[in-house]
């Protein structure tokens, strides 16, 4: 594929890419992650360190990733499987809001009061 390196297990490329037709087929098959640099010049994602689904992004592994994306100027992170998570550059009240996000409960579809199971009884 034209203009995009490899970094380490990693595919490294420009986002003009990301815009062709039919690259996503090329590239994507789900529990992908992308994430959005300025630059090419950065060191590999530490190997222990990933966003995709279904488990959220917690404090601890904000601290696994936020030395590496500070160093590499990374501004915003991707992370698809079963659901999408997402890490992003935030100040002001974009991070307060983010912060009370990450704080809420795992949703439960069957305690929050809307789910009611059919068991066939009137």
């Amino acid at each position: 594929m034209r203009d995009a390196k490899p970094l380490k297990n990693s595919l490294l490329l420009p986002t003009k890419l990301l815009h062709e037709p039919g690259f996503r087929d090329q590239v994507f098959f789900g529990f992908d992650e992308v994430w959005f640099f300025p630059s090419d010049k950065i060191d590999p994602k530490p190997e222990s360190a990933w966003i995709v689904g279904p488990k959220r992004i917690d404090q601890t592994k904000l601290d696994g990733l936020g030395e590496w994306m500070a160093r590499n100027e990374c501004s915003f992170g991707l992370g698809d499987g079963d659901g999408l998570n997402l890490i992003v550059k935030a100040h002001g009240l974009v991070r307060y809001m983010i912060a009370q996000s990450m704080c809420q409960p795992e949703p439960n579809m069957q305690t929050n009061g809307f789910w009611k199971e059919d068991t066939g009884e009137e």
